[in-house]
């Protein structure tokens, strides 16, 4: 774990740019870890014939990117239930560990904004913390890869953060001291990362509380 964060830092610092596209071309590309592989949009689920017709135009689940410790080329697939929508990865020895990207724009972690999101959410939630949610249940709905590591790379321009850094409190809510934060080398975006030993291991029970 440690050697694929200190890649990640390194990697991504040089990188300059918030663009999630870019992030994980970049990543894949200039990533240099010893035993060590970086694929983008990783399959992890596929859909289960019998209800595709329910699922919609999407039919594959990917993860943004994978560490792995070895290219497995002969991947399956199997639905727990006949009646599952998803037919999930069942082998997942090769994984290391998986990251997924998030941006966010320049006026989403301002105090004005969130009070927005709050009061046209529903729950009351975050758009930013919906989106981490998203990406970590649509991963631990299978044990197999609830074992595995799991990074949150979030990246923001480093300016729009002045008064209080809700993105580094909203992953120290999930992940506690496991976040880390960095600027680009042209120090005009912020990163966090934010890591897990095992995703199954998160607690998603309770929100991220806003300080009134």
């Amino acid at each position: 774990m440690q050697k694929i964060l200190n890649n990640l830092v390194k990697t991504v610092a040089s990188s300059n740019t918030c663009n999630e596209e870019m992030l994980k071309d970049y990543i894949v590309k200039h990533a240099t870890s010893t035993g060590t592989i970086y694929k983008k949009e990783y399959p992890v689920a596929l859909v289960n014939e019998k209800r595709k017709k329910e699922i919609g135009k999407q039919d594959v689940r990917n993860v943004d990117i994978v560490a792995l410790n070895s290219d497995a080329q002969n991947l399956d697939y199997v639905a727990k239930r006949e009646q599952d929508f998803w037919k999930r990865l069942v082998s997942v020895d090769h994984i290391e560990a998986m990251i997924s990207l998030q941006s966010v724009s320049e006026n989403e972690c301002t105090d004005a904004f969130i009070k927005q999101s709050l009061a046209k959410s529903q729950k009351r939630q975050w758009s930013v913390e919906t989106q981490l949610r998203d990406a970590m249940r649509a991963n631990k709905e299978n044990r197999e890869l609830g074992a595995k590591p799991f990074i949150v790379l979030l990246c923001t321009d480093a300016v729009t953060c002045k008064q209080t850094d809700h993105i580094q409190l909203l992953l120290k809510h999930y992940f506690h001291d496991n976040v880390l934060t960095f600027l680009s080398q042209n120090k005009k975006i912020k990163y966090y990362i934010a890591y897990n030993e095992q995703m199954s291991d998160i607690g998603m029970r309770y929100f991220y509380k806003f300080q009134n």
